[in-house]
């Protein structure tokens, strides 16, 4: 009796997701028997995805940078709750450490479970299409010369997309601001590193917009309110964000303990047109070029006019990024909101995926396509000769934000396998209703409004969880897949419950090792942690004690009156 080949799994990316569904392939029972064949496309030179550095192209200011990583970034979650399962940081690492320390973690992964092997790097996936009965990728490499080798078709039978969300920036729709961008005065902080220099010897005031109230939004603003000023120069921060039309006054204007000023402000409603001297970067009498935008009104009482401020000197759009997935075509996905939920019944009707940028609809679990009816007047935009493919040969890593990534995608990456050794696993019915559900859930939290704004916000959330929720969701897939099946892992899957405590004590924990940081304390207070028989011990130990100095520290402020100023996360 011949023996059947093995079945092929490519992996799309070699960032955390996709070194996680690689190391999670190696350990199965499947592989070890020579029953699966795994394959990773990365298409930098390096593993680690977004924690690889990427300096962007002064001379092509329109092509963005690989990545968004700039000078200062930290985590923003302590790593001992980032960490794989079964890989600790290294011990002395920061609580919360630099984008360096991250990427030759992820390298260090790599090579202690010996992954790089069935990586090849500098590959780009550029299609994927269902023939048959397996899914036929199309992938170019780039030479040592830059230069791309022909097209070569590869043939799999599961594909784990892990290729992050992080790449393609989002720019928003706010009337002018097309114009600032290609002007050079606004840019999106994927091109951002650090504050710039002055081009002058003479120091100038200077007003900066900072827009987006994520982690990059509130970074920003921190460095740029760390700038040095003087009796004669300050800088004033402008940072916008939704929730800073609803602030008191009393909170919208600070001054910072250098000198600086932070305005805290709501959206901008407008970027007022800009001259249009010969030199595009310059104003009509030769100086910088500075703008004027619009806020909305405050939501209080005191006032109910936007607010105009003009002498803008530049403005740092850190409004997001859109999920992108160039080698996914209709009739696999259409880039597009898809409709309300729930569908009326269309027997032998299906429908593709939908990527409207802000999530991927609809999938199981947020990783498997779900086959849903469609109307039949909805299937006029796709084609008729769509091919169904089996759900469980397709799966998407890594979507879920608000979350601590690792640990999660580890754990994603199994139930991903166990459903592809057996596809009973997944109960397309029972998961139909789950989405239904959230979809009612969202809707019910978004308030009221028009069908289409209403669902456009669904859709917008609908990859975010509470913090709690991706404990309890990890902990579903570990008991209703990975547990069902045959063991794919060593690794540990049920959440410890320090977890849940400290994850949701990152704030303070973040802000207490910032001022730990400042003092010069940071490098004693993590000094030989996790480097004895037991680190993850170890580590939970150095949070609780980071935990209770930074509770101590709070009720000292409360005595004394004073606050301090965490520039880190404002």
């Amino acid at each position: 009796m011949s023996r059947r080949p093995p079945r092929t799994i490519a992996i799309i990316g070699a960032g955390p997701a996709g070194l996680a569904a690689l190391k999670s392939v190696l350990e199965t029972q499947h592989y070890k028997d020579g029953l699966w064949n795994p394959i990773v496309f990365e298409l930098r030179s390096a593993v680690g995805g977004v924690w690889i550095p990427a300096t962007p192209d002064p001379t092509n200011p329109k092509i963005h940078p690989d990545t968004p990583l700039y000078d200062s970034l930290t985590t923003n979650l302590p790593h001992p709750l980032m960490a794989y399962a079964d890989f600790p940081f290294p011990p002395s690492t920061p609580i919360f450490p630099k984008a360096e320390y991250v990427q030759r973690y992820l390298a260090s992964y790599a090579d202690t479970f010996s992954l790089r092997p069935f990586i090849r790097l500098s590959t780009r996936v550029t299609s994927m299409e269902y023939q048959g009965a397996g899914w036929t990728l199309k992938v170019r490499s780039t030479d040592s010369a830059q230069t791309e080798t022909q097209p070569e078709t590869i043939l799999a039978d599961l594909v784990m997309i892990c290729n992050g969300h992080y790449a393609s920036p989002r720019f928003p729709a706010t009337p002018g601001v097309a114009d600032w961008l290609d002007r050079g005065l606004a840019s999106h902080s994927m091109w951002y590193r650090h504050p710039p220099r002055s081009s002058s010897e003479k120091e100038e005031d200077k007003t900066i917009l900072i827009v987006g109230a994520g982690p990059s939004g509130q970074d920003l603003t921190a460095d740029f309110l760390a700038l040095k000023s003087s009796p004669t120069t300050r800088h004033t921060i402008i940072h916008s964000t939704t929730e800073g039309a609803y602030l008191p006054s009393d909170e919208r204007d600070i001054p910072q303990p250098n000198g600086n000023i932070l305005k805290r402000r709501g959206r901008v409603v407008q970027y007022h047109p800009l001259p249009q001297p010969p030199n595009p970067r310059e104003s009509e009498f030769g100086e910088p070029l500075q703008g004027t935008v619009t806020f909305e009104p405050p939501h209080h009482p005191e006032g109910a006019e936007g607010e105009t401020i003009s002498g803008i000197s530049h403005v740092y759009l850190a409004t997001g990024y859109d999920y992108d997935y160039p080698f996914l075509q209709p009739p696999i996905l259409s880039n597009a909101f898809p409709p309300p939920l729930p569908l009326p019944p269309a027997p032998h009707q299906t429908h593709p995926l939908y990527n409207c940028g802000f999530s991927v609809s609809w999938l199981a679990q947020h990783m498997w396509p779900l086959h849903l009816p469609l109307e039949r007047s909805q299937l006029e935009a796709i084609d008729a000769a769509v091919t169904t493919y089996p759900p469980t040969s397709l799966a998407f890593l890594g979507l879920l934000s608000r979350v601590s990534p690792l640990p999660l995608v580890e754990v994603q990456a199994q139930a991903v396998l166990a459903a592809f050794s057996d596809p009973s696993l997944l109960d397309q019915v029972k998961e139909t209703l789950a989405v239904e559900q959230r979809y009612k859930e969202l809707k019910d939290s978004v308030g009221e409004d028009s069908e289409n704004i209403v669902n456009e916000k669904v859709y917008k959330a609908w990859h975010k969880f509470e913090p709690m929720q991706q404990y309890d969701y990890r902990e579903e897939l570990y008991s209703d897949f990975i547990a069902s099946s045959a063991p794919s892992s060593s690794s540990p899957t049920v959440v410890p419950a320090w977890h849940r405590e400290m994850y949701n004590e990152k704030g303070i924990l973040r802000q207490t090792w910032r001022a730990l940081e400042r003092s010069g304390e940071a490098e004693a207070f993590v000094r030989g942690v996790g480097s004895g028989p037991d680190p993850k011990a170890e580590w939970e130990a150095c949070l609780r004690q980071l935990l209770k100095r930074g509770i101590e520290g709070k009720m000292k402020e409360e005595v004394s009156g004073e606050k301090s100023v965490d520039l880190g996360r404002i």
